[in-house]
This record gives C-alpha cells, structure tokens and sequence, in this order.
C-alpha cells in the first residue's frame, strides 16, 4: 500500500486485482467514484435490520405512530401528566403529547446513534481488510439510515401539529434547527466509529449514556422547571437546544433563538 492511499484513510490489504487500478482513480476523487458502494451499504443496512420480518418498511412509520398514540394514552390520559407553561396554566392532552414527542424524536435519533455507531468499523473488517475503499464511507452509510428513520419520525411530528393547529411562521425554521442537529450526529458517527477501534468499552457505555440522556434532557420536564442551577447544567447538554428550540418552533410560535447557535 502506498503512503498517498494511507494518508487518504483508504483500506487496500490483499485487494481483488480489479480493484487495485479503480483504487488509484478513486483516490483523487473518492466521492463521485463511491456514490455506488455508498447506496449499496445504505441497502443493505436496511435490509439487515428488516430482514425476516413481515411488515418490512413499514415499521419505520409504524413505530413512531404507536410510540405516540402510546405516550398520549400514558401520560395524558392515565397520569393526567401537566406541562406547565408561564403564559398559560397548562397545555392540553394532544399537546402534550406531541411536547414529549418532540423531545423523544431528538433523543431517540442520539439513542439509536449511540447504539450502532461505535462499532462501525469493527462490524465491518472484510471492507477495510479486502475492498478498497474510502473509510468514510461506512460510517457515513449508518449516519444515513439514523437520519432515515429520523426523518419518518419528525413526519410524524409534523401530521400531529397539523392535527392540533395551523401552520405558522416559525415553521419555516424547523429545517435549520435539524440539518445542524443531523451534522451534529454525523460528527458524532464519524468520533465514535473511530474512536471505538482504540477504546471497546466505549461501545458499552454509548448503551448506557443514551438513557442517562434521555432523564437529563428536557423530554419530559420544562428547562424553567429546574433550579436556576441545574438550568445552566441542562443547557450544557447538546440535546436541549435543539429540543426547546423544535418545540417553540412547531407549537407555540416563536421565532428561532439565534443567540443559541454561537
């Protein structure tokens, strides 16, 4: 292997002899050479994880619709669970809910990142061992397939706010705060794919370090809720500006915190 091909992060050990010669074309544009392998994993991820099952595709819209139906009828109609806000005394049922699932669409897309991302590279060693390819490749192929199931999620969000209310404004704003929220994950795949090769434990604690998220994060409680304190704590946290912000966004018309993103 040449020192161009490794400084490139390219894996070439024991190659198809095809291969060697698109190696070398490929190493000066890896992106347009590698549109085709990208979509292949993305494929195949999906096929992996619904593989065997009889609904197939269909779980991606089915899972968000039963998780929110499942979180109105628990915390809005048997707990009789309330949001408090300063304007008003509190928020009805069906709000309520899509309060929660706002927060839970953002957390569950880091949750499942956390799950599959630290082992990006070591689940897959015959494409860094016997393929030439870019190693971004992989890790960017399990960014995209978070970001798919996300995606269904936040339509789901969105049936729900129309359900309750009339598109305003501040909707428009929506698209900003998850592209930066996406690019955030990304960054995230790309450190813990590579991260993890040296330190294994890392795979267990991302496990465990999405549900301490999820209680530390305002999912189920307003940021005004905690002491002046812990509310320094809680904005510390990346999960909860684009939480809050979503929510302010999408259900009570307010413009975006720009002051926020710097």
């Amino acid at each position: 292997m040449s020192n161009e091909t490794r400084c490139l992060g390219w894996a070439q050990a024991e190659a198809p002899p095809f291969v060697g010669n698109r190696c070398k074309r490929a190493v000066s544009n890896p992106m347009t050479q590698n549109f085709a392998l990208f979509f292949q994993l993305l494929r195949q991820e999906f096929a992996n994880r619904y593989r065997g099952s009889w609904l197939g595709l269909l779980w991606l819209i089915l899972n968000p619709l039963v998780a929110l139906f499942l979180y109105t009828f628990v915390l809005g109609v048997v707990l009789q669970a309330k949001w408090h806000m300063p304007e008003q005394n509190t928020l009805s049922v069906s709000t309520y809910a899509l309060v929660i699932f706002i927060g839970l669409a953002v957390h569950g897309a880091v949750s499942e990142a956390l799950a599959i991302f630290p082992r990006t590279l070591l689940d897959q060693p015959h494409y860094i061992k016997k393929v030439c390819i870019p190693l971004l490749v992989l890790p960017t192929a399990r960014w995209a397939v978070v970001i798919a199931h996300n995606m269904i999620v936040w339509l789901v969000v969105m049936l729900g706010v129309l359900w309750i209310g009339q598109p305003t404004e501040s909707w428009f704003y929506l698209p900003w705060i998850l592209l930066a929220f996406w690019l955030g994950l990304y960054a995230l795949s790309l450190w813990l794919s590579v991260l993890t090769v040296f330190v294994r434990d890392l795979a267990h604690l991302a496990g465990s370090l999405g549900l301490v998220l999820l209680f530390l994060s305002p999912v189920f409680y307003p940021v005004g809720r905690l002491p002046q304190w812990l509310q320094l704590v809680a904005y510390i946290n990346p999960l909860t500006f684009p939480i809050e912000q979503a929510r302010n966004v999408l259900l009570f018309d307010q413009p975006l915190n720009w002051a926020g993103w710097t």
